[in-house]
């Protein structure tokens, strides 16, 4: 998926430019009200190129970029069309062909600073915390989660690739994979810790498919260690709370199963799991369980679940979108009772709790290391 060309979905593109059914689950759309913003609109501009019967323009390479990569689309449609695929083959395009918007290409060229710190047999990469303006802070605590943990571990604060993989940049995200290989090489580590669901991704799928990785070391995420650890030590921190947990879009990709068709029918009241299977989702759940929290279900979670904004890049790219969007998953989650938003995800919780103190009476927004306080 991550080196195929456009060319070879265009069976796919060709469909979807003729179906509607996934308008309820489009992120930004829902937010805009433009037609233009829609999975549909984005087959029809992507199938004119593929014919030749227009020549991209700076607003359609533009508009190509104003969204995530629409995974909760592939998986509200009955037929999984692969939309988060071709829309990565055509970023990769535009990419190949010099088109890309002025902002796109400024968050590709940003200059950000590695830095390793600590010894240890485990080695935590902190990919998302990387992507942060504000280290300090998120550092700080993975150490008290670490200590927490008795994980005696290297803290190495690299891009994970992910960003320059989702704006259709390959080359730049193998550079990111490469560095990092280096690293696993140099300190070989028992175990490999991922900060959260982008890191993982990268470190499970992403980073394979684009360089050499030494013998895999025992890798695992954050989420599961800490769910595990909790549940033995009975902590209470979301005691009496309601609580919905965010699903990075990430976790898609390591989904086990996509949505059901049961999930996308009128009224649909459940399983949660008919929302998509796999062990990102479980371990972020057994986490909110084993602290106590009340957990509270609805239908844009698992593999439907709605970006807030901080996914695929569009924080960077186009931030009055993301904050749209993040706005919106607050008021979604207000509305369906929590007054807790639990997330795995470090850049999701940064974007959401810049958001949360701005609008009174929407839910606090808890990153999952701030459970063991």
């Amino acid at each position: 998926m991550h080196q195929t060309t456009l060319t070879e979905y265009e069976t796919a593109i060709a469909a979807c430019r003729f179906c509607p059914m996934c308008k309820p689950a489009s992120d930004v759309a829902n937010v805009t009200c433009l037609e233009s913003h829609s999975t549909r609109s984005r087959a029809v501009l992507l199938w004119r190129w593929l014919r030749g019967l227009a020549e991209p323009s700076a607003r359609d390479a533009e508009l190509l970029y104003q969204s995530t990569l629409d995974s909760i689309s592939e998986s509200w449609c009955v037929c999984h069309s692969p939309v988060s695929a071709y829309t990565l083959a055509a970023r990769r395009r535009v990419v190949a062909e010099g088109r890309l918007p002025a902002p796109v290409l400024a968050a590709l060229e940003r200059v950000r600073a590695d830095a390793i710190t600590g010894e240890g047999d485990a080695l935590f990469v902190a990919g998302e915390i990387w992507e942060l303006p504000e280290r300090a802070p998120w550092l700080a605590a993975v150490r008290q989660v670490l200590d927490f943990l008795g994980v005696r571990a290297v803290v190495a604060v690299v891009g994970n690739g992910v960003l320059e993989f989702a704006l259709g940049d390959n080359a730049r995200a193998r550079v990111r994979a490469n560095l990092l290989a280096q690293i696993l090489a140099e300190r070989q580590p028992k175990t490999i810790i991922a900060d959260g669901p982008d890191t993982l991704f990268a470190l499970t799928r992403l980073h394979r498919e684009l360089t050499a990785l030494p013998s895999p070391a025992h890798l695992v995420s954050l989420t599961e260690l800490l769910a595990s650890e909790v549940a033995k030590d009975s902590r209470n921190s979301l005691a009496g709370r309601k609580v919905l947990c965010h699903d990075a879009r990430s976790a898609f990709f390591l989904a086990d199963k996509l949505a059901e068709d049961a999930a996308i029918q009128p009224g649909f009241a459940g399983p949660e799991e008919a929302l998509g299977r796999g062990a990102p989702y479980d371990h972020l759940r057994k986490l909110a369980r084993a602290t106590g929290g009340q957990l509270l279900s609805a239908v844009w979670m698992r593999t439907l679940a709605k970006s807030a904004g901080s996914d695929d890049g569009l924080w960077l790219t186009y931030p009055q979108l993301a904050e749209k969007l993040g706005l919106a998953r607050l008021r979604w989650a207000r509305r369906a009772g929590a007054d807790v938003v639990l997330t795995d995800s470090p850049l999701a919780a940064a974007h959401l709790g810049r958001l949360s103190p701005a609008l009174p009476g929407e839910p606090a927004v808890r990153w999952i290391g701030s459970l063991i306080n």
